[in-house]
């Protein structure tokens, strides 16, 4: 493979970009065609294919356009040429490399860029490449080149005659200037004194070093004598400076006086390389009208056999871009609102940059012409500032026009900062003109920068100000940006960026339909402005369950921020944690807010999942038109408790900012809770009773409404010879009065209780077995039942007529208060007074009021006169239930389910004199 080097020059007076072809000559006789052909963009200028160089082309035509090149921009090229191996002596390849303008794709070079390859087939091959350690410096700054190569052919390579004498090169090792007849290789570079700091005697050569052959030498041209001198104290120069590597064959060593053999000896076998490297720096001040660009190359002349066939090789053109030259160049800076850079326009308007928002920038030029204000903003905003930077061909500053330094003189790169006036409430980023891709620091000096601008070239950026979320200034910040010149840091020139105040996040919560609005009007707590209050207006009854429609949307509302005379729209996405509180009497409500995942306005068995926060709300675009998607539904469902006294209760709700935890806004809603008067009278109670006996039933009235009153108690009308009659339960004596007997208990509050007893009598001809339903009524006293028909309640007591006298005792465990959901057992034991036996007997009991039967059949039990256990699973016979409160009985082979039983009873047969048992069940509280 070959390599050929090429420079592409952007001649145009433009940025532009290149498409590069290849073409080569058809074969004929000694033309051949190459395997392949590839050029490269020489990325490191070594003049060698390797990491980070660009394929741009190969023989099949262009892979991809050249970077952008500015005008008079240069790049290194490489072409490879690929040799067939079946090549023999003689052939030849011709290759031309073509270039195309994307600007103008019909310009084109319109020089002949072939390069030949020829083949020769047992002969030594010499290769050569220059390179520099930087592709750009600056005026001053030292540059170290490397040349290195090597034998690339098949067979070694023989050294080139010098003699002493005529007008050819001649070498010389003697420190007194002799020449001396010498035979080897030179490989003369030859250098640019007008922008290389050469020297007198090549005082500018420093650090020489030789990498191999070890018997190399590093020469110095005497231009008059067209003598290589080793030492340069030898050595001058009057237009053409040259230093060269001399490499002398076996027989012409330094040591060597004689150094010479006939013909020339070898100088590098196949594959030994040489190199070697030095130092100089580029010219300063750099030479006024010279291009900024120094490329050179080295040559050599090599036999490429024994018979000292000549060859002439060179290498690649090493390319280094020169900067301006800090110390001898006038810098000056200007930069402004955009496209103002001089900040001169002295009239009032507004910034059209397309990456300018809708709420826009604007530039009060009268009288801050060199401010671009944002104005009013919003927290959670992102503001895109375009500003221009110039450099600029005149002295600044200068009337109207404001700036620092100038006029410039050189190309220069502008460093960006700036001063964030408050980075707790913001953030600054700095782009390209574009908005998105940041600003980089392209001369490596860690700061962002503009790049490279010739006078009076302009750069646009942009400068992002991020207001964060929980953001809130009600004063105007000031945002600093400063332009500073890389050539002299000492210019320098600002704008200012304005945010006039920061608008905290917001929120709305609202009874449906009240979003943006304001009920106090018609809301029955106007005591919040835009409180925006749901009601029940009709009311509900203690014990109730009622749910209220509320939404929550990302707005601000009118009183949430100072200065505010109207609700706004916000900016920022936000999310809002939801809570409540219970006021002044509604301690013993239950709260739950539950999402109204279909925003019907009801509670659906899928939505009884409370929520404490709204997700992610969008910001609401429109106020007068408010979308469901920009919404939270939700439902407060409040649990009233029995008992509540009337009167209105609040629950205050609460939406809070999560971007700023300082803004919220709170709804009222109102319960109104009615008279609800409910009166309870229990339990039912049965009892035997023996002819000509009497029995006290005890009941307990319970005012189970939410106020309290007298209530008066009567009981059903009863047969010829019973009488009844109210008495004081503690000591037994007569309250009731009138026939039937009636009584009125004192003032019974809420959820408070009264004791009442009736006294019945029974005649002593009664007839054993006959049974006597009584039936006791409560009546609340101030209360219409046909208006409140839970005002009224009745108890029913059963008498059941035997011969004898069975005495019944009943107790519970436990006698304490009981719990919903916990157990109650009943235990009535029962023992014959009388002298005689009883017979056919049979002890019944109700289930108590607000108690359902529990446990199972096996739970309930009996023990008969004579000590027998029986238990109403194994002996269903013996006992029997009824689900209407004692008017009709079946067995236990066939019982409902036990909540459906009203009274359960026990069939004990004969009971002898003295003798008893018991009767056990349990309950559960409902």
């Amino acid at each position: 493979m070959a390599y050929y080097h090429y420079i592409l020059h952007n001649t145009g007076n433009t940025p532009d970009t290149f498409a590069l072809t290849t073409a080569f000559e058809v074969a004929a006789g000694n033309i051949i065609a190459p395997d392949k052909v590839e050029v490269y963009y020489d990325a490191n200028n070594n003049g060698l294919v390797d990491a980070g160089d660009v394929l741009l082309a190969t023989d099949g035509g262009n892979e991809v356009s050249t970077a952008l090149l500015a005008q008079d921009a240069i790049i290194p090229l490489i072409v490879a040429v690929h040799s067939p191996s079946n090549a023999v002596e003689g052939n030849l390849i011709n290759v031309d490399l073509d270039a195309q303008s994307a600007g103008d794709p019909a310009e084109t070079d319109e020089y002949s860029n072939w390069n030949q390859t020829s083949f020769s087939l047992g002969t030594g091959i010499l290769t050569a490449m220059k390179g520099a350690d930087v592709s750009s410096a600056i005026p001053g700054q030292t540059l170290t080149y490397t040349v290195e190569g090597s034998n690339t052919g098949s067979a070694p390579i023989y050294g080139i005659k010098y003699p002493t004498t005529g007008t050819d090169e001649h070498i010389s090792f003697d420190p007194s200037g002799g020449d001396t007849e010498r035979n080897g290789l030179l490989i003369v570079d030859a250098l640019d004194s007008e922008k290389l700091e050469v020297g007198a005697k090549y005082a500018g050569i420093e650090n020489v070093v030789i990498s191999g052959p070890s018997r190399a030498q590093f020469l110095y041209w005497n231009e008059a004598s067209n003598t290589y001198h080793l030492y340069p104290a030898n050595a001058a120069w009057t237009s053409t400076p040259k230093v060269a590597l001399f490499i002398p064959d076996d027989s012409s060593l330094v040591t060597n006086s004689a150094g010479t053999t006939d013909p020339a000896g070898v100088v590098l076998t196949p594959g030994q390389g040489y190199k070697f490297s030095f130092t100089i720096e580029v010219v300063t001040p750099y030479p006024v009208g010279a291009d900024k660009l120094i490329g050179n190359k080295v040559e050599a002349t090599y036999a490429k056999n024994a018979a000292g066939d000549e060859v002439e090789t060179e290498s690649n053109y090493s390319l280094v871009r020169i900067e301006e030259d800090p110390l001898h160049s006038t810098a000056g800076a200007a930069i402004g609102p955009w496209n103002v850079p001089m900040a001169d326009d002295q009239t009032d308007y507004a910034i059209t940059h397309p990456q300018v928002d809708a709420k826009g920038l604007s530039v009060e030029g009268t009288s801050e012409p060199d401010k671009t204000t944002a104005g009013i903003r919003d927290a959670g905003e992102v503001i895109s500032f375009p500003v221009t930077i110039l450099n600029p061909n005149e002295a600044l500053p200068s009337g109207d026009k404001l700036g620092a330094g100038g006029p410039a003189t050189a190309a220069d790169v502008y460093n960006i900062s700036y001063v964030n006036p408050d980075p707790s409430q913001f953030s600054v980023v700095l782009y390209k003109g574009d908005g998105t891709t940041p600003l980089a620091d392209s001369n490596g000096d860690g700061k962002p920068d503009t790049g490279s601008l010739n006078p009076e070239q302009t750069a646009t950026i942009i400068v992002k100000v991020y207001i964060k979320a929980d953001a809130e200034d009600v004063n105007a910040n000031e945002f600093t940006v400063t332009a500073t010149s890389s050539n002299n840091p000492g210019i320098s020139d600002d704008t200012f960026l304005i945010i006039a105040s920061v608008r905290p996040a917001g929120v709305d919560i609202a009874t449906s339909g009240e979003l943006a609005g304001d009920d106090n009007a018609t809301a029955a707590d106007a005591s919040e402005e835009d409180d925006d209050d749901a009601t029940t207006s009709a009311g509900v009854l203690p014990g109730a369950i009622v749910s209220f429609p509320v939404h929550v949307a990302n707005l601000r509302p009118i009183d949430q921020t100072v200065g505010l005379t109207a609700d706004e729209t916000t900016t920022a996405a936000d999310t809002y944690k939801l809570s409540y509180e219970k006021l002044t009497g509604a301690e013993g409500f239950t709260v739950v807010l539950l999402k109204d995942g279909d925003r019907d306005g009801e509670v659906d068995p899928d939505e009884l999942q409370p929520v404490s926060d709204t997700g992610w709300l969008p910001a609401v675009a429109n106020l007068s038109s408010i979308s469901d998607a920009e919404i939270f539904f939700m439902n407060v469902r409040v649990s009233v408790p029995k008992g509540t006294p009337e009167d209105d209760y609040f629950v205050k709700v609460t939406a809070t900012s999560t971007n700023n935890p300082g803004v919220s806004d709170s709804m009222h809603i109102l319960v109104r809770v009615l008279n609800a008067p409910s009166i309870e009278v229990t339990p039912d109670n049965t009892a035997t009773v023996v002819a000509g006996g009497t029995y006290i039933f005890s009941h307990v009235v319970t005012n189970t409404g939410n106020v309290g009153d007298t209530v008066t108690l009567s009981h059903s009308a009863l047969p010829n010879g019973y009488n009844a009659v109210w008495v004081d339960c503690d000591d037994g004596s007569v309250t009731g009065q009138n026939n039937p007997s009636t009584v009125t208990t004192g003032f019974i509050p809420a959820g408070e209780t009264a004791n009442v007893c009736l006294r019945v009598f029974v005649p002593a001809n009664a007839a054993s077995g006959s049974v006597l339903p009584i039936t006791v009524t409560a009546d609340m006293d101030s209360w219409d039942v046909g208006v409140y028909p839970e005002t009224v309640d009745t108890a029913l007591d059963i008498i059941t007529v035997i011969d004898g006298a069975l005495q019944l005792t009943k107790s519970n465990d436990p006698t304490s208060a009981v719990a919903p959901g916990k157990t109650i057992k009943y235990t009535t034991v029962y023992k014959n007074l009388s002298p005689g036996e009883l017979t056919n007997s049979v002890i019944a009991d109700a289930i108590p009021a607000h108690t359902i039967l529990a446990g199972t059949a096996a739970d309930i039990s009996a023990t008969l006169p004579d000590g027998t256990p029986i238990k109403a699973d194994a002996n269903a016979a013996s006992f029997e239930w009824s689900n209407d409160k004692g008017a009709t009985w079946d067995n236990f082979n066939s019982a409902p389910a036990f909540r459906e039983i009203t009274n359960i009873r026990v069939k004990i047969g004969d009971v002898p004199a003295g003798e008893g048992g018991e009767l056990v069940f349990t309950v559960e509280v409902k």
